[in-house]
């Protein structure tokens, strides 16, 4: 899925269809005269623009037609608002015919923050798990793009990094087959561990119930969830991750 920037990719348009209108009312006298400087370079700065929107829409050939309009302006010593008409009108066509065969997909202001969000849960749970950066991200985005249940998965494959830091620090080794059993473990190597036990039992408390009522319905495909259910995981793991971070180190 691409990225644009909407403001510039629409100004571009706008811009090109609008010499486009201006040049159809042109005389053929006014076609014949030279496009001056200073037009020139405006008209450069714009397809710059749109150069870095369309590529990044995958929209070939609009951009090669683009391309063509940018390098006459550029290397031609004269240039003629009759030259540049045709070339613009194909750059609309063009526009038109890629823009068809696309699907756009709007992220509303409110959620773009999550598609763009680099570090969704702060920088303290970044750091002490690294390892859950793919799957914090790919929940932030799932969020933005209204996939609750996938932003539910998600969050569950980040809190196992939050398992894993506690195992370690209490010498317990995991052998994938289940949260329980790990848990179970843990609980027995709690009995010999220091001041940190209050935290550890805490921690274990609030992991097992993680498990029951969100990571085993989701991950066995019984229970689907709302944007509204997703949004409530995403804030509640987020602050259980912050809080496992200050004391937890992948």
């Amino acid at each position: 899925m691409k990225t644009i920037d909407l403001e510039k990719f629409a100004r571009v348009v706008s811009t090109c269809a609008s010499i486009c209108l201006d040049l159809d009312r042109k005389t053929e006298e006014e076609l014949e005269s030279e496009v001056h400087d200073d037009v020139r370079s405006g008209m450069r700065d714009i397809f710059a623009d749109g150069l870095v929107q369309f590529e990044a829409m995958e929209l070939e050939a609009v951009t090669d037609q683009l391309t063509r309009l940018d390098a006459l302006l550029k290397d031609w010593r004269r240039v003629t608002y009759g030259q540049i008409k045709p070339l613009l009108s194909e750059l609309m066509n063009r526009l038109y015919d890629d823009a068809a065969r696309s699907l756009v997909l709007l992220v509303p202001y409110s959620h773009a923050k999550h598609y763009v969000d680099q570090a969704p849960f702060g920088e303290s749970v970044a750091a002490a798990f690294p390892g859950a950066t793919f799957d914090l991200g790919e929940a932030s985005r799932c969020l933005a793009l209204d996939r609750a249940t996938a932003c539910v998965l998600h969050l569950m494959r980040a809190v196992e990094h939050v398992l894993d830091a506690a195992m370690a620090s209490l010498g317990v080794t995991y052998d994938r087959k289940g949260w329980g059993p790990v848990m179970a473990a843990m609980k027995t190597a709690l009995k010999a561990k220091n001041e940190l036990r209050p935290f550890y039992e805490e921690l274990i408390e609030r992991i097992a119930s993680l498990k029951d009522a969100i990571r085993n319905p989701s991950v066995h495909g019984v229970t689907r969830y709302e944007m509204d259910d997703a949004d409530e995981i995403f804030r509640a793991t987020r602050a259980f991750m912050k809080t496992a971070a200050r004391q937890l180190r992948a």
